[in-house]
């Protein structure tokens, strides 16, 4: 396998991400179209219309957009830009241009604010350009950008309303359909959403709203709009009309600032759930409501030059698509809005309309507890709400497929997937309280749902002939399912200690140790390197046992706790089977690790939570790099999946998939998994090196980050052979020469019942009196963990260090599909050889 330099990541990606906020807010489009085509989403076949254009001494330069957009324009005003490099981080894409006697850098900016609900749950995303002379002279520099209505509906037939707002700091467009259809999608696009369109008002700024052709060749010839409107409000593909915005500059050298659009889709509102009992919240909004009454305000806040320069600097190395939800909240009885009733929803993107698929919020664990563990909580909340005294027994999949309506429809369960749903409640559940140190959600719900769950699965895990995973796998004996089950209850213990109740704690502890000792042999193969099996009864098989990451994330160190009952260790003798049928993946040239012996399809999420749970660098790594394989396929036009065909790379299902959030598997290794010492790395690898390769890693969701994880890796390996030289060490060699050595952590103690809130401890268990029926004020100011924001910000250091460093950067790519790449615009690096 290739080490892929950085300009690779971004050359043999198969699509590009633009936008990305919510995932009404998406858009995405082909590497190959990057001078030719509109942006498009939900698998890349719904065109969004979004053209950018720069205007240098009188001739315009298409930046992004349908090649033919400046059709209209004279040809003599038309010169033709020649693109020179394209960048991908975790929150940005990066596309350089030549347009004449400027180089100019378009980013796409998908901000991540996990620190703050306000700016997370705006569904804004913005791109920014900005320019400089080649040749050192001034030159006559305008810029244009417009939207279609093609924003608002899956469907162009439909008639499309539009307006223009100005402020004292913005002037902005919305457009919407005339006749909206409430909590509708075609194709996965909202019918309900409004599109804005804004930008900073300033010294040269017009506006205009009219026919595409119109307003391109307008400004072709002009340099400007006119600051007028078209009222002839129409079906959206007849006579396009789109919302437009330009800036005159004047003549300069360079621009001062970015040049900085700001797009958005709102909904409101934009969940309806529906709990057991209590109709009147149904409807949620975006938290951001609870600081502006308007969106003009919001507007303003958000688009304003100094408030972008700031997202710009501030934003996290993290994922996008793993962070896109709906953080909603609801209003109270007295008609304001309730601050403490906060809930995020999450959609089951690319696969169906289900609302928070258990699944989908444990395989995107990780991230959340990584990025604020707080946030977990508020996902967990809405499917703990509904089922909160309904008696099913076993937890609910999901809270129904029709998102954005959630309601909890217990007529339509069924407990096939009782163990792996109620396993994965217990274990993020307990995940939450831990690492958040805010024990009130568990103690509102230890006694019915809980303790109801975990009483489940002592009963049942034990014979999993009727019980399916959340893969849909046939109705057998599955190690990995059984796995989670006792994981499960091994979470309940630690629940019932969190909450007072040392009886139950020593219950649930015994008994999953004791199903332990069972689940050992009863899934162990007879083989000579005594792997476990998949199902019982078939010596050969093997899965990918990515339950094993609970067991390592929450530092329970079960599975292997028992050194008597087998002479090798369980983790061990699972890397050694990742290993051997990683090897031969790689020399078949498949594009991933089959889930499971008996399929024919990779599952990303399961492959990267396997890849946390290793006790091995080089299992990790190889797991880790048979995505990026993937990742970096470029044969077909398709945003990252989660399933895909491991022969040949297609994609199946789970496009830009919340559940991409695995990604942080490795990093929750390190931070919060304080028993793993025993299996800790001693390599020498910086536990902050391999966090910052995660966090700005994975190639599907930043592949500039995981080329720098590649190479730092690469870097350390050398760095070993060359120990005896003397050598300068310099900034990022500094850094990834510390070693964080994980060491075992108190169990935090538990936060303070919420004043008015009474926990009894009774013979029957647990009594809950909650002074009213809302979740706890939000603890976004939870303590933080300083070893995390040190490693982000070291990481941040690092990827400024080495964008400036003359041995990693290697010319940009040459398209093979009619585009002709420019100079280099970063010195060429020595050539990295194969693996």
């Amino acid at each position: 396998m290739q080490f892929h330099r950085l300009y690779d990541c971004a050359a043999r990606v198969d699509w590009i991400t633009l936008a990305y906020q919510t995932y009404v807010v998406e858009a995405n489009l082909t590497r190959a179209s990057i001078e030719s085509k509109w942006k498009k989403r939900y698998q890349l076949i719904i065109v969004l219309g979004w053209s950018g254009v720069a205007r240098i001494d009188g001739k315009c330069y298409l930046l992004w957009g349908y090649k033919e957009a400046l059709n209209p324009a004279p040809a003599d005003r038309v010169g033709q830009p020649k693109l020179t490099n394209l960048q991908i981080t975790a929150t940005q894409s990066v596309i350089s241009i030549t347009a004449g006697p400027m180089l100019i850098t378009v980013s796409f900016l998908s901000p991540i604010e996990a620190q703050n609900l306000v700016l997370q749950s705006l569904p804004f995303t913005y791109v920014s350009v900005k320019a400089s002379a080649t040749d050192n002279a001034q030159h006559r520099v305008q810029f244009y950008s417009d939207i279609s209505l093609e924003w608002v509906s899956g469907n162009s037939s439909n008639i499309a309303s539009w307006s223009t707002t100005k402020t004292s700091s913005t002037v902005f467009h919305a457009g919407s359909r005339q006749a909206q259809e409430s909590m509708a999608e075609t194709f996965e696009m909202a019918e309900d959403s409004t599109v804005y369109y804004a930008m900073a008002a300033r010294n040269g700024t017009t506006y205009q709203t009219g026919t595409d052709d119109t307003l391109r060749g307008g400004f072709c010839n002009d340099g400007k709009l006119n600051n007028t409107a078209d009222t002839d409000f129409r079906v959206i593909n007849q006579t396009y009309p789109v919302l437009a915005h330009s800036l005159d500059l004047g003549e300069v050298q360079a621009t001062p600032d970015d040049v900085v659009w700001g797009i958005g889709l709102l909904r409101d509102p934009v969940v309806r759930y529906e709990p057991p009992g209590n109709p009147s919240q149904k409807n949620r909004s975006s938290y951001f409501w609870t600081s502006y009454s308007s969106i003009n305000d919001a507007i303003d806040a958000f688009i304003c030059e100094e408030c972008l320069r700031r997202l710009f600097r501030a934003c996290l190395l993290s994922a996008r698509q793993a962070m896109a939800m709906d953080y909603t909240m609801a209003k109270g009885s007295d008609g304001n809005w309730n601050k403490s009733d906060i809930m995020i929803f999450a959609k089951d993107v690319g696969v169906s309309r289900r609302v928070n698929p258990v699944e989908v919020l444990y395989a995107a664990l990780s991230s959340m507890l990584y990025l604020n563990e707080t946030w977990l909580g508020y996902a967990l909340e809405p499917l703990l709400r509904a089922q909160d005294g309904k008696g099913v027994g076993y937890a609910a999949p999901d809270l129904g497929d029709a998102y954005p309506t959630a309601i909890f429809d217990t007529s339509k369960l069924n407990a096939t997937r009782a163990i792996e749903d109620s396993g994965s409640m217990l274990i993020m559940g307990w995940a939450h309280a831990k690492f958040s140190n805010d024990t009130s959600q568990i103690q509102r719900y230890v006694v019915c749902l809980y303790k109801e769950w975990a009483d489940y699965l002592s009963a049942n895990t034990s014979d999993l002939s009727a019980y399916a995973d959340s893969d849909g796998k046939p109705k057998q004996n599955m190690a990995n399912l059984a796995l989670k089950g006792i994981l499960g209850l091994r979470a309940m213990a630690e629940i019932a200690a969190a909450v007072g109740n040392d009886g139950d704690h020593s219950t649930y502890s015994s008994k999953a140790t004791s199903m332990i000792s069972s689940w050992k042999s009863q899934y162990t193969s007879s083989a000579a390197d005594r792997h476990l099996v998949a199902t019982t009864g078939n010596s050969t098989s093997w899965s990918l046992t990515y339950n094993l990451f609970g067991d390592r994330l929450l530092g329970f160190d079960l599975v292997d706790s028992d050194a008597s009952v087998l002479i090798i260790e369980v983790y061990t003798a699972q890397d050694s089977v990742y290993s051997n049928q990683a090897q031969k993946a790689e020399s078949s040239g498949a594009f991933g690790l089959v889930y499971d012996s008996n399929a024919v399809v990779s599952k990303s999420h399961w492959t990267l939570l396997s890849a946390g749970a290793t006790s091995t660098k080089n299992v990790r790594d190889i797991l880790i790099e048979l995505i990026y394989t993937k990742a970096t396929f470029n044969a077909f036009r398709e945003v990252f999946p989660i399933t895909y065909n491991a022969a040949n790379g297609t994609g199946l299902s789970g496009f830009a998939s919340p559940a991409l959030g695995s990604m942080f598997s490795v990093v929750c290794m390190n931070l919060h998994g304080p028993s793993s010492s025993s299996r800790a790395d001693s390599s020498g690898v910086n536990a902050g090196a391999i966090a910052g390769g995660v966090v700005g890693g994975l190639a599907f969701i930043s592949l500039g980050g995981f080329g720098i994880y590649l190479y730092r890796r690469r870097k350390s390996e050398r760095r070993k052979q060359r120990q005896s030289e003397p050598s300068t060490i310099l900034l990022n060699d500094k850094h990834a020469n510390t070693t964080h050595e994980p060491g075992s952590q108190a169990l935090p103690s538990p936060r303070p019942n919420r004043k008015g809130d009474a926990l009894t401890l009774t013979t029957e268990g647990y009594t809950v009196t909650p002074q009213n029926g809302e979740a706890p004020p939000p603890n976004d100011t939870a303590p933080r963990d300083p070893t995390r924001e040190a490693e982000l910000e070291v990481l941040r250091q690092e990827v400024e260090e080495l964008r400036a460093r003359e041995d990693i950067y290697n010319p940009p790519p040459e398209y093979h599909d009619g585009h002709e790449a420019g100079p280099s615009l970063e010195p060429t690096p020595p050539p990295i050889s194969p693996k």
